[in-house]
């Protein structure tokens, strides 16, 4: 059985995977593509990522990376510069064209600072140069970890604000409707008050007045009269005996 060539990882000796429990913590649901085309390399690093809390895939060459972001939606694509088929560049431009979101580190040796520097330019988030720590592969971890972190909480800010925004238009539309209603509720009022005020004009005893000679019942008009017929008779009386 081949031996694992470590050399590429200073301080493999030291790994302490309790070290990765709080990184572990915030790392849910984080999916992430490993593309190392050196086998043993490839093994190493990915069980480092999912030690760290990563659901990772893996692929050996570029092309198969390329078809695999293609395919798949993932957080952060981890790839080695020189590969077989299509190289890291090659990769980082087929995340990006997939999605602005997607982080990409590029890995690579030593004598390729002027590609990494292109790299960044093209929108790698970072990059490790071999042969790199324990420490700093952990602190790379950290530091994509949290930036999805904080990219996910944007996101749901942004949702929770466009949908507190609809809200406050709705409820905008709402009083405005009601601002109407109520302006047309307050016209008709004013216009019945004014038709009310037309009919009393007319009919004054509709509010306590006389009570008009051609609305009165006959019973009425006979009361009267005879109330007057017998105020003249007793007048009559007195002036006899006097």
């Amino acid at each position: 059985m081949q031996e694992a060539d470590l050399s590429v990882f200073k301080g493999t000796e030291d790994i302490n995977f309790s070290d990765f429990k709080w990184i572990r913590s915030m790392s849910s649901e984080i999916k992430a593509l490993l593309a190392e085309d050196d086998e043993l390399h490839r093994e190493i690093i990915a069980e480092l990522m999912q030690n760290a809390g990563m659901n990772v895939d893996v692929a050996g060459d570029g092309a198969k990376t390329i078809e695999m972001i293609q395919e798949n939606d993932y957080d952060v694509v981890i790839s080695d510069l020189v590969m077989p088929n299509k190289n890291g560049m090659d990769v980082l431009r087929a995340a990006k064209s997939k999605s602005g979101d997607i982080l990409v580190v590029i890995v690579t040796g030593f004598g390729s600072m002027e590609t990494l520097i292109e790299a960044i330019r093209e929108g790698a988030y970072d990059y490790l140069t071999k042969p790199f720590k324990l420490d700093e592969l952990r602190l790379l971890l950290r530091n994509v970890m949290e930036k999805i972190k904080i990219e996910r909480a944007n996101r749901k800010l942004a949702v929770e604000l466009d949908r507190s925004r609809e809200q406050v238009d709705t409820l905008s539309r709402e009083k405005e409707r009601l601002r109407v209603e109520l302006e047309e509720t307050r016209a008709k009022m004013l216009e019945h008050e004014g038709n009310l005020g037309s009919l009393l004009s007319q009919f004054p005893f509709l509010v306590g007045a006389t009570t008009p000679r051609e609305l009165r019942s006959p019973g009425e008009e006979e009361s009267k009269t005879g109330s007057g017929s017998t105020a003249t008779k007793g007048e009559k009386k007195l002036i006899t005996k006097v």
